[in-house]
């Protein structure tokens, strides 16, 4: 942008902002509000809606509608008076705002338009205090006589440095004891213990699920693992689970004259676009992976976001220096409209180990 076209642009902002400005300002001058700001406190969630009416005072020498009021999200629902208040007069804004699914702080605000007044605003805020869940709101999965909050247990992203852990916790919604069987299937990397084999009625204990990704030959990416864990009980006693995680290299902090003898992945334009395709059609388009550092890139995996795209790399390995070309090959069958597909590329450049490259299309129906 050159400078003529910038002094245009900041012009036309600081325009508009003096507009701003003097529309408020006559707001106010017009519309006297006892007060532009309610604090509600504290909030108990389990009450339901709170509401709180601003009431404004016409000060201005003609008559004043109020045509709208907006409110900043919608848990605030506002009302107004609606017929025009006469000079000397008085006229409400309300502001009644919902705290359901709501927990803590919050500010809104509603702008309020009128006819001959411009626009102004008022604020509200407060603090909602959550309410205490019902069981079956905290662990809403039923699983024969166990309760659980979630069978996706996702560990999130990851290093090879150590192990991760999680909990899944469990109670025992029935009238009988249930016991754990010392069992569980699952991979190698991961590990299930107990807290307790026997969990009595109504009582909670935790399963800990421990993931090594080192245990895997093939450590790094995304994982999605099956693991069920067996019970006592006549009917349901196979609970399954999933888990997931994106593991990620890990790599111990170097000093600078570490990092300058690091090889270092660079690719160019890390977005591709193909424009409009034709469903069915097969769209290649090619990467360049270039090793700008001082030493040997390994390029760990190569992981596409979908069995419809397919990434070759001609050499995993690259001298510092040199290049390796990446091929996709995306295959549009069955999709409509627009489409990112990415690949995921896990090498040994320390400070940049995980580099996403991404295809974008527009599938458009044949005929």
């Amino acid at each position: 942008m050159n400078k003529k076209i910038m002094m245009r642009y900041l012009t036309l902002c600081i325009g508009m902002m003096s507009v701003l400005g003097v529309n408020q300002a006559v707001a106010q001058d017009k519309l006297k509000f006892i007060e532009t700001t309610y604090d509600f406190g504290q909030v108990k969630e389990e009450d339901g809606p709170v509401m709180h009416e601003f009431e404004f005072e016409n000060v201005g020498e003609d008559s004043i509608t109020i045509t709208y009021v907006k409110a900043s999200c919608g848990c605030t629902t506002p009302d107004w008076t609606r017929e025009p208040v006469a000079p000397g007069d008085r006229g409400f804004v309300r502001a009644q705002y919902n705290p359901r699914n709501r927990p803590g702080s919050f500010s809104k605000s509603l702008r309020i338009n009128s006819s001959g007044a411009g626009s102004t605003y008022v604020y509200i805020k407060g603090m909602v205090i959550p309410r205490k869940k019902t069981l079956e709101e905290e662990l809403p999965i039923k699983m024969g006589a166990l309760r659980v909050q979630n069978t996706n247990i996702n560990l999130g992203r990851i290093t090879t440095e150590k192990e991760s852990v999680a909990y899944i916790e469990m109670y025992n919604d029935s009238e009988d004891t249930v016991r754990f069987l010392d069992q569980y299937d699952g991979p190698a990397a991961v590990v299930v213990t107990f807290d307790t084999l026997a969990l009595a009625p109504k009582e909670k204990a935790n399963v800990m699920l421990t993931y090594d990704p080192n245990k895997e030959k093939d450590a790094l990416g995304s994982k999605n693992y099956g693991i069920a864990i067996y019970t006592d009980e006549e009917d349901e006693g196979q609970k399954n689970f999933n888990v997931r995680a994106s593991v990620r290299e890990y790599f111990a902090p170097m000093t600078d004259g570490e990092k300058a003898k690091a090889p270092k992945l660079s690719i160019d334009d890390k977005l591709n676009n193909a424009g409009r395709v034709n469903e069915g059609q097969t769209v290649e388009v090619e990467y360049t992976l270039v090793n700008t550092g001082a030493g040997m890139l390994d390029v760990r995996k190569v992981e596409s976001s979908c069995a419809c795209l397919v990434a070759e790399l001609d050499d995993y390995t690259i001298k510092s220096g040199k290049s390796a070309s990446m091929k996709l090959t995306l295959d549009t069958s069955g999709m409509r409209g627009g489409q990112n597909k990415t690949v995921y590329i896990y090498s040994n450049d320390p400070q940049e180990s995980t580099q996403v490259v991404t295809i974008r299309v527009t599938v458009i129906k044949k005929g």
